[in-house]
């Protein structure tokens, strides 16, 4: 069982999401509502953790701080956004989450789920990288490497 913790304030978006962790048998949600009662749990459990579903816009984090805390800890996070901002989304993407979701229907945490199994199923790839020149080697580990 793969403990996920989920940082969202909306109890819709819990609603959803507790209905979706309760038809997977494989994830375990730890959830919280802000980015106080997130740092905490990271500081005392990170390790615990295999990936996080992320609330781009929190209370306490409205700017999507929030997003950096988690990846500080070096988990994978998939970040949840109630509006789409393609600057924003490039953001994100350039620190490394996994994707970025635009919570406007089932479909979206789905594949939020979808996301969470793909990590699930290449968490044991090995990839070789064969290039003879060293910067675009480094460039390839780089984008590759989790962060």
């Amino acid at each position: 069982m793969r403990n996920i913790l989920v940082i969202e304030d909306s109890p819709l978006v819990l609603k959803i999401l507790e209905h979706l962790f309760r038809k997977e048998t494989g994830f375990q949600p730890i959830f919280c509502a802000s980015m106080g009662e997130a740092q905490v749990m990271l500081e005392t459990s990170a390790e615990l953790f295999f990936a996080a579903i992320v609330d781009l816009n929190l209370p306490d984090a409205p700017d999507g701080e929030i997003v950096d805390v988690v990846m500080s800890y070096h988990l994978p996070c998939i970040v949840l956004s109630g509006t789409y901002n393609e600057q924003r989304r490039d953001q994100m993407r350039l620190k490394g989450v996994v994707d970025y979701v635009l919570k406007e229907s089932q479909h979206s945490y789905e594949y939020a789920f979808r996301l969470l199994h793909r990590l699930e199923s290449n968490s044991e790839v090995k990839i070789l990288i064969a290039e003879d020149s060293d910067a675009t080697r480094h460039y390839i580990r780089h984008v590759l490497t989790p962060r």
